[in-house]
């Protein structure tokens, strides 16, 4: 009987460089192992309600690796240490001259009565949490870089983090795979949550990215619903722009439709800028939606967008609501928007002087159109309004019949308008 040849299982060099790494160096807030070095952090304020998965977003942060570690609390005795809390942080509040002190002891006493009220009304759970995140690098810039992009990540959840500088020795101890729980690193690091929000951050918890209004965009690479509003905002999303990128043929012109065509019967006004008459054919095929060329030609679609034309802007009030004493008019705002659109229209073609000629001869061309600082522009239709070839028209005329430096300003401001009349010389949309 021949016998049975076992073969060596090879040597995991990697699993044996994180038990027993070569070389292991602690420094006030870095930790050298083998052929990289980390930073040790803790995470020590969590918001209310964070979002589903959350554990599991900190976790597949590049580079970096966490340790959780949970103990469970005597009721009571947790009871009893939140009232003797919040009585503290009353009478600070209540007798300090430190502002900041002051706000810190509110947040404290909100908090601590909100637990409070949960445990007693809804029969809720509280646990002690320690959670210490490791995040590596292989050169003192690359660890920066990585460390900032664990600190944004953990921004937008709503946490905050925290260096343990001097106290290297023990953080890694216990973020390390042998995990060596540090009861004074613990007592630094614990903090009270309710076990459905442990659990909620788990990677099984994860729905994928949910707004609870908005509507069903697709799915992301682990097959879970993506559904996004995009007017939603909160601390990490604190506007509506969006940028979409990809290569060739994955999907964005496809996806940005999807989002349009979704906005447009939530009742969202919409209005696309197309120089490639991409959105032609989806246009039109929306009833109540209009089509433009702004390319030129002539037709029924044709048209200019006409700078001169005055929309019914809302009043801005500088002074005395009830008076009325201050507000501007439609024409008075569309003034400055003008002063702003010739400026970098022409760039540093238009000095102090030209500027107020032009001011002046504008709200003459206003005047022309039976258009005042008291019209309401709101009852005008597109026509009404004046276009760039009646502002060089005007120009031309009052070139005439000056003389001496005031004819060679109208001239030199009709060049320039004369551009810009060319360029506009179709009648307005």
């Amino acid at each position: 009987m021949n016998k049975r040849q076992i073969e060596a299982m090879c040597v995991n060099e990697k699993l044996l460089e994180l038990i027993a790494p070569q070389n292991l160096k602690i420094k006030r807030d870095i930790v050298e192992t083998g052929d990289k070095i980390s930073r040790i952090y803790f995470i020590s304020s969590y918001p209310e309600k964070p979002n589903l998965g959350w554990i599991s977003t900190i976790a597949n942060t590049k580079n970096t690796v966490i340790s959780i570690y949970v103990n469970p609390v005597d009721p009571q005795a947790f009871l009893d240490g939140l009232k003797k809390g919040t009585n503290s942080d009353k009478n600070i509040y209540n007798t300090t001259r430190d502002e900041v002190e002051k706000i810190r002891a509110e947040a404290r006493y909100k908090s601590s009565i909100r637990i409070i009220e949960d445990i007693e009304n809804n029969n809720n759970s509280y646990v002690y949490v320690s959670i210490l995140a490791q995040v590596s690098g292989i050169n003192e810039n690359d660890l920066e870089n990585n460390c900032k992009l664990f600190k944004n990540r953990v921004a937008g959840l709503g946490l905050r983090v925290r260096s343990l500088a001097f106290n290297m020795d023990k953080a890694y101890r216990q973020v390390a795979p042998f995990g060596m729980q540090d009861k004074e690193l613990f007592k630094i690091s614990k903090r009270n949550m309710q076990v459905a929000t442990l659990m909620a951050g788990q990677p099984f918890s994860g729905s994928g990215f949910a707004d609870r209004t908005g509507y069903y965009l697709g799915a992301d690479e682990s097959g879970r619903m993506i559904a996004i509003d995009p007017f939603y905002k909160s601390a990490d999303r604190t506007n509506s722009n969006f940028a979409v990128v990809g290569q060739s043929g994955g999907g964005k012109s496809y996806a940005v439709k999807k989002m349009l065509l979704n906005e447009y019967v939530s009742g969202t006004k919409i209005a696309i800028i197309d120089p490639e008459n991409e959105y032609k054919d989806m246009c039109k095929n929306i009833e109540g939606s209009k089509w433009i060329d702004c390319s030129g030609g002539i037709g029924e679609n044709v048209g200019r967008i006409n700078p001169l034309q005055v929309y019914n802007l809302a009043t801005i009030d500088l002074e005395d609501e009830e008076t009325g004493e201050g507000k501007k008019s439609a024409l008075a705002l569309h003034f400055q928007n003008l002063g702003t659109f010739f400026s970098l229209y022409f760039k540093n073609q238009l000095s102090v002087r030209i500027t107020a000629i032009l001011n002046e001869t504008l709200e003459e061309l206003y005047r022309n159109f039976n258009i005042t600082w008291e019209t309401d522009t709101s009852l005008l239709k597109n026509k009404d309004f004046p276009i760039m070839q009646d502002l060089y028209s005007l120009l031309i005329e009052k070139q005439i019949k000056s003389i001496g430096n005031k004819k060679e300003d109208y001239e030199n401001l009709a060049s320039i308008i004369r551009e810009l009349a060319i360029r506009s010389r179709f009648t307005n949309v």
